[in-house]
């Protein structure tokens, strides 16, 4: 058997943070890649970050 190339994963218990998945229509998905773009962000920290600010009220 051959061995795995790449890092080995990270104990769950030592990860910083977790992924979440959801689902979206295209246009909605191309409406937050847009949006990221505008404002030079990848899709990730665009959604991260606007959800933090929806939460903490822009803290």
């Amino acid at each position: 058997m051959k061995k795995k190339m790449g890092r080995p994963p990270i104990p769950k218990t030592q990860r910083k943070s977790e992924k979440v998945f959801f689902r979206a229509t295209p246009a909605f998905r191309r409406a937050l890649t847009d949006a990221a773009k505008r404002e030079g962000k990848d899709l990730t920290t665009f959604i991260r970050d606007t959800l933090h600010e929806k939460l903490t009220g822009g803290e």
